[in-house]
Order: structure tokens, then sequence, then C-alpha cells
């Protein structure tokens, strides 16, 4: 087998950097969502997070003159919008209800299946180490969160479903990178989804604190950064080649658990982040390449 390119390997790294950042967004968001939850709806909370996505996007486009409304796979934009809405409830609902961590963990075990759905849709190659990296990855956020077989509830299988419809959604993305700029994506994902989400946050809404608008702003402000970086990324990228990266977001998540509520961090905590970072460097391919290099001739 030849070793990557330096092109290829430049491209992703690159892609690595994007998705790495864009779950370092999305951990915000997940703190915001949590601090929010206990005052207000989830559809509350979800029709925010892609209204202000919305209103933060547009003049960005519009000042940079991408704003174009012509679709070549309006098809896709809504099979993405509609996956990655209904993920997002289960998501929400999940960040109510469970710990940070915990739901962080149910979250992260997308990576395991974009490779199998990029295959099977996609048609692209699948290697052993994906399979294998993925392992390695979900291994480590289990010794991250330690998840007690006590405490499962139904709504963990909610998360898992919620995981799964995230990586479809991610896959969409890769699906119309040939024709749809990462801009667009962004923008139509934002559009559907808060005419969607209207009906259902009206039904079930709350009187808004005024205290808390900063943070209903920052789910906006949080989910169209992070969705910028992510749908980049994966455009760049194989999801299988970078998927694994996702698994970051647990570290993120604890990381802010304990710079903002000094929640303590067990030490079999270290062990699976270091696992983590192992999984992404086999799914990359970064850690053959240093194994190969470092083998003598």
């Amino acid at each position: 087998m030849s070793l990557p390119s330096r092109a290829d390997a430049a491209v992703i790294a690159r892609g690595t950097m994007l998705l790495l950042l864009s779950e370092l967004v999305f951990t915000g968001l997940g703190a915001l969502v949590k601090h929010l939850a206990p005052h207000y709806s989830n559809a509350q909370i979800v029709f925010f997070r892609n209204l202000f996505a919305l209103l933060i996007l547009l003049p960005y486009l519009l000042a940079r003159g991408k704003l174009v409304f012509k679709a070549d796979k309006l098809r896709f934009h809504f099979l993405r919008s509609t996956t990655g809405i209904t993920s997002m409830y289960l998501y929400f609902y999940c960040l109510g209800v469970l710990p940070l961590g915990e739901v962080t963990l149910l979250a992260q075990t997308a990576p395991i299946w974009i490779p199998v759905i990029a295959y099977f849709w996609l048609g692209d190659e699948f290697k052993k180490r994906y399979l294998f990296s993925g392992l390695i990855g979900l291994a480590g956020v289990a010794m991250v969160v330690r998840p007690d077989a006590d405490t499962f509830t139904p709504v963990y299988l909610l998360g898992l479903l919620g995981a799964f419809l995230a990586a479809g959604s991610k896959v969409t993305i890769r699906r119309m990178a040939d024709s749809e700029s990462a801009h667009m994506i962004v923008f139509y994902f934002s559009l559907i989804s808060t005419v969607i989400t209207a009906i259902p946050a009206f039904i079930d809404w709350h009187p808004i604190i005024a205290s808390d608008w900063p943070a209903l702003l920052g789910l906006g402000i949080t989910a169209a950064l992070g969705q910028m970086l992510m749908t980049r990324a994966f455009m760049l990228a194989p999801p299988g080649r970078i998927g694994a990266w996702s698994y970051t977001q647990v570290v993120f998540a604890f990381a802010f658990g304990w710079l903002l509520w000094r929640e303590p961090i067990h030490p079999l905590s270290l062990g699976g982040a270091a696992l983590i970072i192992v999984a992404g460097l086999t799914a990359t391919g970064i850690l053959l390449d240093w194994w190969r290099r470092l083998r003598p001739a």
C-alpha cells in the first residue's frame, strides 16, 4: 500500500482541523442548551437555534454575494434538513434529561455509522481501519463517560437514534459537495429548519426571560459557526477519513463541565482521551504514516 501524497495529506489535515474546531463550537452549543433547558420547551430551543443561525448567516452571505436561491440538489437539502432536525430534537431533549458527558457519548457514536452509510450510499471505500478506529474511539468515550447499567433509561435509545440520523445528515453533505457550496448547504439547512420548527415552538411556547436573550442568541452564533466549519470539513475530506475526530467533543464536553461548573474529571477520562486521539489518528491514516516512516527500511 502506497503512502498518501503530500497533497492528499494536506487536505485530510485541513479537514481534520476544521472538524475539530466545529466540535469545540458545538460543545459550547450543548452547554447553552443545557443551561436553557429547565426554562424553555425543547421545541423553543430548537427553533431559536435555527432562527438566529439563519439571521446571522443571511448578512454574511449577502455581504459576500454568495446568497443564491437556486439549488441543483434541492431534494438532498430537504433530506439533510429533515434528518438533521430530527437528530437535533432528540439531542436537545437528551441534554435536558441526561448529563452532558453521557449525551455527548451517545452523539459520538455517529462516526461509527458515517463510513458505513458512505459505503452503501456513496460507494466510498471501506477500509478496515475505519471500523478499528471507530471501536477504539467508542472504547475511549466509554472510559470517559463510564456509563452505569443501573442508570439506563429509554432516553439513551433516543440519543443513539439521534446519532444515527446525524451520521446520515453528515454523509448527505458529501453527496451534495460536487454542486453545492458550503455556504448554500448551511443556508438551506437553516432556512428549512426554521420554517419546519416554527409551528411546534409556538404551540409549546414559554415566556422569554430578558436575561436569557444573550444565551438564545448564542445558540444561533455557535450553530452557524459550527455548521460552516463542519460542512467545509466534510466537503474537503471523505467522511470515513475524518469522522472519528468527532469523538474529541467528549473531551471538550468534560473540559467545559470542569471550567464552568467545576465538575470533577475521573482519572479514567485521561485514558479515554488518549484512545480518542489514537482513533482519530488511525482513521485519518496519520498513525499508519508515522509507523511506516519510523520503521526501518
